[in-house]
């Protein structure tokens, strides 16, 4: 249950986990987190692209799931509440012991500094319940993991696109 996939739940069209963790180990993992950071200067506002690297650096797993109009991220690695000053918003609830920071159009929080987690247009109502134990995370995710255990993490994409065990190459 502690793995950030395990934490999506819901009603999710496309699930998504990366580890950055073996990422890094790769000899490929430094072009992979220059791409990474790229991409985040690309898209991400000026003010956050700082922040927003450094939290990426932090990151060993991420978990992302797509709803028809949401979208839930959960990345376990070394967080403190400043990893959302992006939301720049003043504006928090609580849920129990969690602190929810809220944003024009999404919410996040910090879980034990352990957990970063994500919503938009939506809460996080269930992530934060599945991580506090009081919803189990088995049912909605056991079929997903099955289908991730079945098929090799680094060909599952050229498998789905008709390349049987394709490579990843620089």
């Amino acid at each position: 249950a502690g793995d950030p996939l395990t934490l999506l739940g819901g009603d999710l069209l496309v699930a998504m986990r990366v580890d950055f963790g073996a990422i890094r180990q790769h000899p490929l993992g430094q072009a992979a987190e220059r791409v990474l950071v790229g991409m985040i200067r690309t898209g991400a506002p000026r003010e956050s692209v700082t922040a927003m690297i450094e939290t990426a650096t932090r990151t060993q797993v991420l978990a992302v799931g797509v709803g028809d109009q949401s979208l839930v991220m959960v990345a376990q690695g070394s967080y403190t509440p400043l990893d959302l000053a992006f939301l720049s918003s003043e504006e928090r609830s609580t849920r129990r012991q969690h602190v929810i920071q809220h944003g024009r159009r999404s919410v996040g929080a910090v879980v034990d500094g352990r957990y970063l987690v994500y919503a938009e247009r939506d809460t996080i109502d269930g992530v934060l319940d599945r991580l506090d134990g009081l919803e189990d995370p088995a049912p909605q995710t056991v079929p997903l993991q099955d289908a991730i255990a079945a098929v090799d993490g680094y060909h599952t994409y050229f498998a789905a696109v008709g390349v049987p065990l394709g490579e990843i190459r620089q």
